[in-house]
């Protein structure tokens, strides 16, 4: 099964876009939530716009010393822009993916069937919260160098944890628990999705 992925696929359409919001600069990285078992010999990248090239080689001299996919592409650099066009062209070895999702309201309705239980599950066993029935647990979706977290709110509390430890408690549960289990609702989840929208 495919990790859960809610980021688009770049086109190169979208480069007047990026130039236009004054985001000239590109960040690629190895995406391992981009791999596709119908492409599996295809390279998947993530590609995170920035306005500045301070915050783009922030970014790049962050994840660079663990990843080889790593660069900084400027669009108004002819060079960089022919490989960007090379690399997002149909026989090409990468699938590209761009640091926004399509529709946060569906992203919304994802995350509250599939992950609610796997917070609860993270609450019970990883915090000392304690939310009682009609209290409400916020959670949000989160990109951060390239990584999916959820941020999870509880009263004046907050933690951020990466995504693939809520999918690993899920997975687990679903080894244990029935599939056709109804959820207890003792206190509500709202999950909002921080990602930037397609633009």
């Amino acid at each position: 099964m495919n990790p859960y992925n809610p980021l688009v696929r770049f086109q190169k359409e979208m480069i007047p876009g990026f130039l236009r919001m004054e985001h000239p600069y590109l960040v690629s990285q190895s995406y391992s939530r981009g791999e596709n078992m119908l492409d599996p010999e295809k390279q998947p990248l993530l590609l995170t716009d920035y306005g500045t090239l301070n915050a783009a080689k922030d970014h790049v001299g962050s994840v660079k010393p663990k990843d080889k996919w790593a660069a900084l592409i400027h669009l108004e650099n002819p060079v960089h822009l022919a490989k960007l066009e090379e690399m997002s062209a149909p026989g090409s070895a990468y699938l590209l993916y761009v640091a926004f999702v399509q529709d946060k309201k569906e992203v919304n309705v994802r995350n509250d069937r599939f992950l609610a239980e796997a917070v609860r599950l993270y609450i019970s066993q990883e915090t000392s919260w304690a939310p009682g029935r009609g209290e409400t647990i916020r959670v949000n979706l989160e990109l951060n160098l390239g990584e999916l977290f959820l941020r999870i709110g509880f009263e004046r509390q907050v933690l951020k944890e990466k995504l693939s430890i809520f999918e690993q408690k899920l997975s687990t549960a679903c080894v244990t628990i029935s599939p056709s289990r109804q959820v207890s609702e003792a206190y509500k989840i709202t999950f909002q999705s921080s990602l930037s929208t397609l633009r």
